[in-house]
């Protein structure tokens, strides 16, 4: 699955219009239609992308890691209560 169909899946899973989403993440209704017809975003338009949805770039841009599936944040990794000793 490319960027493009993963934004329209997340969209519609949230039953969401274009016009909706793209306020949302500061684009046109045109401009984010764009990037589900397979326009590649500016780098400050995918990380306020992938906040809106609550998933890690690497996820919506196909990055993969052996071992492990980093597609959903559910903290910062500044939030962490972990302490190293």
């Amino acid at each position: 699955m490319d960027f493009s169909e993963k934004i329209r899946m997340l969209r519609k899973e949230r039953k969401m219009s274009q016009t909706a989403l793209g306020a949302e993440v500061g684009l046109s209704m045109r401009g984010y239609q764009d990037l589900e017809l397979g326009a590649k975003p500016k780098y400050d338009t995918l990380f306020r992308i992938a906040e809106f949805y609550d998933v890690s770039v690497d996820w919506l841009m196909g990055a993969r890691r052996s071992g492990s599936t980093p597609n959903i944040r559910h903290s910062s990794p500044l939030q962490s209560s972990r302490r190293v000793s």
